[in-house]
C-alpha cells in the first residue's frame, strides 16, 4: 500500500472546540492592521455593522447550508464603514481569528495525530 503525500482535517470541532469568541479583540487586532485609524464613534459603528452582518448573513449557514468565507463577511463589516488595509483581508484573517478564538484540544485529537508519523500536536 502507498503511504499518503498528506492529511487533511476539519480544524473546528475535529482537532479542536471552541472555548470562547470574542469579536471585539478581532475586530481591534483587524483595526490595529487599517491603514486609516478609526475614531471612537467609527469603531462603534463597525461593531454594530458586525453584529448586524453577523445575523444576517453568518448567522444563517445552517438556513441555507452555506457558508459566507471570512474575507467576504468582513468586506460587507468594513467597506460599508470606509476602513481601509495595507493587506489583502486574505492575508490578515488568521491573525483575526488568533485575536478572537480561544480553543483547546478536542479529547484524544492530540493522542491520533502523534500516530501519524511526521505531524506536530
Amino acid at each position: 500500500m502507498k503511504r499518503p503525500r498528506g492529511l487533511l482535517f476539519d480544524y473546528g470541532g475535529t482537532l479542536v472546540e471552541e472555548v470562547s469568541f470574542n469579536t471585539r479583540a478581532g475586530i481591534d487586532w483587524l483595526l490595529a492592521q487599517a491603514i486609516n485609524e478609526p475614531s471612537p464613534d467609527d469603531v462603534e459603528r463597525i461593531l454594530k455593522r458586525a453584529d448586524r452582518v453577523a445575523t444576517e448573513v453568518a448567522n444563517r449557514r445552517d438556513e441555507f447550508h452555506i457558508e459566507t468565507p471570512w474575507p467576504a463577511l468582513t468586506r460587507l463589516i468594513h467597506d460599508a464603514c470606509g476602513t481601509r488595509f495595507a493587506r489583502p483581508l486574505a492575508d490578515l484573517e488568521l491573525g483575526f481569528w488568533d485575536a478572537a478564538v480561544k480553543t483547546r484540544p478536542m479529547p484524544g485529537s492530540l493522542e491520533a495525530l502523534a500516530e501519524f508519523p511526521h505531524t506536530r500536536a
